[in-house]
């Protein structure tokens, strides 16, 4: 599992290049640097979003191969309860990050 941590890394990285590349000057005032983290942590959130929603549909076709079994049944089943429950909860930190946004900067 380590090697799928450093690779999501590294793509993260090379994600994030051309904006480094784009950079501009430091932000002059804490509103700027507020709104500076707020984009990052925006680009960041669609990033894990859409790797959970992969890591969902991986898992949940991995435990489908071994459906003719009772132990596969039940792997399907906590596979699908799981995942379900972790992509409700990122979708629920990520409108809590909209509300944020939207309540800070209008």
């Amino acid at each position: 599992m380590r090697p799928l941590f450093q690779r999501a890394g590294i793509v993260i990285v090379l994600l994030a290049l051309p904006a480094a590349a784009l950079a501009q000057s430091a932000p002059a005032d804490f509103k700027g640097l507020a709104t500076l983290i707020a984009n990052i942590i925006t680009a960041a959130t669609g990033v894990v979003i859409a790797l959970g929603v992969v890591y969902y549909m991986w898992g949940f076709v991995l435990a489908l191969k071994e459906r003719d079994s009772v132990k596969g049944w039940e792997r399907l089943r906590t596979q699908a309860v799981w995942g379900v429950l972790i992509l409700f909860v990122i979708f629920f930190i990520w409108a809590i990050l909209r509300v944020l946004e939207n309540t800070l900067f209008p």
